[in-house]
């Protein structure tokens, strides 16, 4: 099926660009804020060309008017709560609680878009999430203190985020709404932190534009994909919740090509099990 097709592709880019990010982190020192602006600007820039050849097509119904409006704020939003929880946690306890983001999406799937989740599927989401704790938890202790109480809120935000998109996109082109999606909160991160600017000019200027620059294609690519394959006709639920399958993509792959390989053994039962749920929520 072509929502098959779109999804895969968009999960083989998540991946790509997971692993591209890691590797970003290794060499980038620059702050996280200007990270973020350059890497949505030029993604969208790069949405923006394609909508451009594909020709700009504006919403077939003025009424979803309020969710392009709530668009920009609901990702700028998302953007600061993951910036400022990534501060405060260890990464595995923000990937743990992070995860959580697919239960948000599923509600709001079925309570804004009128969709169906059934008990079969909702198993597999649970095997998923099991998988990713396999993969993620270090003994580390999660105490709900203010960093795990903003993961948990960014993951609400962003789990409302990606549901208002699916809602416009039933009524506007793909290509033309990911370019705004992309552009707006770029500006608007930027707007509320402008002291970012020498940053965002060093970044540039930098060596590792390009490789920001592949990052910012891998993720433009990875997102209209998936709105395609939602356009497709699928279950914006369903797709959620096999699209967690890319955190343990991400975590077998870094142990061939990042060469990542404690506890892996464990990762490998991770993959199994998470291979099983998304069995489970394919059907």
């Amino acid at each position: 099926m072509l929502w098959q097709i779109f999804l895969s592709i968009s999960i083989l880019m998540e991946v790509a660009g997971r692993l591209l990010q890691r590797s970003l982190m290794k060499d980038d020192k620059s702050d996280p804020i200007a990270y973020a602006v350059v890497f949505q600007l030029f993604g969208g820039l790069m949405l923006l060309a394609f909508a451009l050849v594909n020709g700009i097509k504006g919403p077939t119904s003025w009424s979803i008017w309020p969710n392009l409006l709530l668009m920009p704020f609901f990702w700028i939003a998302s953007n600061i709560l993951i910036f400022r929880s990534l501060k405060k946690t260890e990464a595995s306890t923000f990937t743990i609680l992070f995860a959580s983001r697919v239960v948000w999406i599923i509600l709001a799937s079925v309570f804004f878009l009128g969709e169906s989740f059934s008990l079969l599927q909702a198993v597999g989401t649970g095997l998923i999430a099991i998988a990713i704790v396999f993969v993620t938890y270090h003994k580390q202790k999660i105490q709900f203190a203010g960093g795990e109480k903003l993961v948990l809120l960014s993951a609400i935000v962003f789990g409302l985020a990606v549901v208002n998109d699916a809602y416009v996109v039933r009524s506007f082109d793909v290509a033309t709404y990911m370019a705004l999606a992309y552009l707006a909160p770029a500006f608007g991160i930027w707007a509320i932190f402008p002291k970012s600017t020498p940053l965002v000019i060093q970044i540039v200027k930098s060596n590792v534009f390009k490789k920001i620059l592949l990052l910012s294609f891998v993720y433009a690519v990875d997102s209209i994909m998936y709105l395609y394959a939602y356009r497709s006709g699928n279950n914006y639920a369903q797709m959620a919740s096999i699209f967690q399958i890319t955190t343990i993509l991400t975590v077998l792959a870094a142990i061939f090509i990042l060469k990542e390989k404690s506890h892996l053994w464990l990762k490998l039962i991770a993959g199994v099990i998470a291979f099983l749920g998304v069995l489970l929520v394919a059907r």
